[in-house]
């Protein structure tokens, strides 16, 4: 995989919510030289971006054309981003996109079959890995013990007709848009889910005809049988995203907020964090740089992720049996590169 120039170049499509700080943490590491922004695309508004002083565009192909940018990040609806990541790798552009990897693992195979073809990496964001209290959780954890089990909590109330709860778009409502932050977490901080037992809350009480599942719930076993459960919800009356840690030493509880520790013998100690967002972008930004640059980035970290998801989804649609995610990514290892490869549908 040929390295990347000393100030690479890069380019931003999609200018939502996210899109926006995306734009924010590219402008900060442009400032300090460390890339140069070449242009910007964005299909839904009618506007110049001349404030930043790039080209503006209103197709990303015309972006990838005339622009060149050496990486591309990605911060459009689901449904997009498989087609516009394999343009920008068969373009040799490496991508940094907004997760999930894909909407389901057949398109997460096609995307990374595409990338290892053409050598261009394809790095999908968890701003979470970045936040200053995951991050001292995950130093702490080993302090405390043997994990016994853990209980993963993510819920807010969504009442806008958008993309992301339309099956179509975005390939699944709670369990995909807010799941992947819980198996990323999980996977992170505490091992690989080998099994899982979905279940969904569906045709809840919506203002509007609701496709696929607003509330999740999932009993999941970890390595060395460690038992955990995940629930999500986008109609809970309160937003929270909280993981509680049993441990034989202790108890870890981690939110966006804070992180408390209460240690055997009833010691407690509470961190909190004042770092402002934009610099969690910012460094999630500087680093996946330099492990495009390296040639590090773990992609079958993300693969395994999609896998899971994947396993949740059969495991809801065969009345919530316990499905093993291995099989499932293993159908990856054995048939990763065949063009007539075949997966459950998402």
């Amino acid at each position: 995989m040929s390295s990347l120039k000393k100030t690479p170049t890069i380019g931003l499509i999609g200018l939502g919510n996210q899109g926006k700080k995306h734009l924010d943490s590219i402008l900060n590491l442009q400032g300090k030289k460390l890339l140069k922004l070449v242009g910007v695309c964005d299909t839904s508004i009618k506007e110049s971006s001349s404030f930043m002083k790039v080209p503006f565009y209103l197709d990303y192909k015309d972006l990838y054309s005339n622009a060149k940018p050496e990486i591309i990040v990605i911060a459009t609806p689901n449904y997009l981003h498989k087609q516009i990541s394999l343009d920008a790798l068969n373009e040799n552009i490496h991508v940094i996109k907004e997760k999930p990897l894909a909407t389901n693992y057949l398109d997460a195979c096609d995307v990374l079959k595409v990338s290892h073809a053409t050598g261009r990496l394809i790095a999908t964001t968890q701003q979470r890995f970045f936040s200053p209290l995951f991050l001292k959780a995950k130093t702490i954890i080993p302090s405390l013990g043997k994990i016994i089990s853990f209980a993963y909590r993510f819920t807010l109330n969504d009442t806008a007709k958008s993309w992301r709860w339309d099956l179509r778009k975005a390939g699944g409502g709670s369990w995909l848009n807010m799941g992947w932050h819980a198996v990323s977490v999980i996977q992170w901080l505490i091992g690989d889910i080998e099994t899982i037992e979905l279940a969904w809350k569906v045709n809840g009480r919506r203002e509007w005809d609701y496709k696929t599942d607003h509330s999740s719930f999932a009993k999941v076993i970890v390595a060395n049988n460690i038992i955990g459960s995940i629930f999500l919800s986008c109609i809970y009356p309160k937003k929270e995203e909280a993981l509680k840690i049993g441990l034989s030493d202790g108890i870890l509880y981690l939110s966006r907020d804070c992180l408390r520790v209460l240690k055997k013998g009833g010691t407690q100690k509470n961190y909190y964090s004042t770092l402002e967002e934009h610099h969690i972008y910012t460094d999630q930004l500087k680093e996946l740089l330099k492990e495009i640059q390296n040639n590090n980035y773990d992609q079958i970290r993300d693969l395994r992720i999609m896998a899971t998801m994947q396993a949740g989804i059969n495991s809801a649609y065969s009345n919530s049996s316990l499905i093993n995610v291995e099989k499932i990514y293993k159908k990856r290892q054995n048939t990763f590169y065949s063009d007539n490869t075949i997966y459950a549908n998402f």
